[in-house]
């Protein structure tokens, strides 16, 4: 009984985030959000680079 609940309630998450994907503002924050994870990987990609590369030129 607990496990048809839950998969109801997740069903009407499911189709919740569907239904605001669909809409142009969401799109637009969803865009952003994930431009915001992309370069906040990149600087982290860049700071471990820098990190081992000066580590090589200060020891060797």
């Amino acid at each position: 009984m607990l496990t048809d609940k839950h998969l109801d309630t997740n069903t009407d998450i499911y189709i919740t985030t569907h239904t605001l994907a669909s809409t142009h503002k969401y799109k637009q924050s969803f865009q952003y959000y994930l431009c915001v994870l992309y370069v906040k990987i990149c600087a982290q990609i860049y700071l471990k680079i820098s990190i081992t590369a000066f580590k090589k030129y200060t020891y060797f």
